[in-house]
């Protein structure tokens, strides 16, 4: 696996910012590398550094993207930064696939607020605002719109990007500044399934603690698939570092892993702040066909951000137990039939057949591990049972649904699209 590696140089900070102290939405557009990840990139916060990365009460929302992107397909997008206390704005984004090279092509549609990056050393295509761009309308969001050509491969592709939301034009570091990822699949991936459930833990303490959580994996799909299932840190929204992989060969339609009580041994010696924990499958590193995950935060006084993730003893096997005899026992007790319609917007019915009665969980997540909506929680009798889940409000993008009857688990993915 490829561990990529994020440099930050304290000292930078002073040639990296403005001259002058007016730092807010950099009026003449910013410097290229500050959409943090991927590898040696950066955020906002080297020049407004006032308040921490993701502590206002605003945020980022980049709209438009498909639940799963059709390779050379161009799709209209939106990113929209929000804050109550703010008056000016900039951002950056741009769109890269998991080893770090350019996915696809970001396109300038409104040149007046919205420009394509000029620096000829770089690889990947960014875009940011312009001098006019950093204006709203009214104090409390601005909007920006541009194109992406997705790539023509199955590789998948991180959508990375920072916001800042300037003041009031008061001409100080106090920006407030917003930071976030967006992972979207191939239409095309293999329909593999991937559920990394956080249990208990957070916020660790100083010295360290176990990280608990449950995964599961299933091939929903009808061919036996070779495939790699990984664990990645990130520490601070810097760059991933695997901690866990396995590889696994001609697994077949039906098999699961499910393993509800797992753990992930934090050190001590791990940086305080703010963590993902992603679970990922794929061909390899390179190319993800898709992803689950949850944020943990450690406690301490041990805050660097450029700290690198790396792999402590005493880790166990996580995807050491795949259940082979799966096709055979989870029909005889329930089924997951699926989504109609899929994709849906806002609405899809999903039915679910028990064959004996018992206690039922039915929960959607989002591709984050988030839960998102329980839509049933209690005993339900044996036979066909329905339910509605309403999106509205929601997202586009993919979704897993997880029936859970007694000690048996099931998921299947829906596509929301808007």
């Amino acid at each position: 696996m490829k561990v990529y590696r994020v440099v930050f140089i304290i000292l930078l900070i002073a040639s990296s910012c403005l001259t002058t102290i007016n730092a807010e939405a950099s009026p003449t557009g910013p410097r290229n590398n500050y959409t943090m990840s991927p590898p040696e990139y950066q955020n906002c916060t080297l020049c407004h550094f006032t308040y921490p990365l993701n502590s206002g009460t605003g945020g980022l929302t980049l709209t438009g993207l498909p639940a799963a992107y059709t390779p050379g397909n161009t799709y209209s997008l939106t990113l929209t930064l929000a804050d109550p206390q703010a008056m000016r704005w900039g951002f950056q984004i741009t769109a890269v696939n998991p080893a770090g090279d350019p996915a696809g092509d970001m396109i300038v549609t409104d040149p007046v607020n919205t420009q394509w990056n000029d620096n000829p050393t770089l690889t990947v295509d960014i875009i940011m605002h312009t001098a006019t761009g950093t204006a709203a309308g009214t104090p409390g969001s601005n909007s920006w719109t541009f194109d992406w050509e997705a790539p023509n491969d199955d590789n998948g592709a991180f959508f990375h990007f920072s916001g800042n939301a300037g003041s009031n034009g008061n001409m100080e570091f106090d920006d407030y500044i917003y930071n976030d990822v967006m992972f979207v699949p191939s239409a095309n991936a293999p329909n593999l399934v991937i559920d990394l459930t956080y249990t208990s833990g957070s916020p660790l303490p100083p010295g360290g603690a176990n990280l608990n959580f449950g995964v599961f994996v299933s091939n929903n799909g009808a061919v036996a698939l070779d495939y790699n299932a990984w664990l990645d840190i990130v520490h601070e929204g810097g760059a991933p570092s695997t901690v866990v992989l396995r590889s696994f060969t001609n697994y077949q339609p039906g098999w699961q892993i499910n393993r509800p009580d797992m753990f992930f041994p934090v050190p001590g010696g791990y940086a305080a702040g703010d963590y993902m924990f992603y679970g990922r499958i794929g061909a390899d590193d390179q190319v993800i066909w898709a992803q689950s995950g949850f944020p943990f935060e450690k406690s301490g006084t041990l805050s660097d951000i450029a700290f690198i993730p790396y792999v402590p003893k005493n880790v166990p096997d996580v995807f050491g137990e795949v259940n082979e005899e799966i096709i055979a026992v989870a029909p005889e007790e329930f089924q997951l039939h699926g989504a109609y319609p899929n994709p849906f917007n806002p609405t899809t019915e999903l039915s679910y057949e028990l064959r004996v009665a018992g206690s039922v969980l039915l929960s959607v997540y989002d591709i984050q591990g988030r839960e998102v909506a329980k839509l049933v929680d209690g005993f339900r009798d044996a036979g066909v049972h329905e339910a509605t889940f309403d999106a509205t409000g929601l997202t586009s993008g993919v979704y897993l649904v997880k029936l859970i009857a007694g000690d048996q688990k099931a998921i299947s993915r829906i596509i929301l699209m808007k």
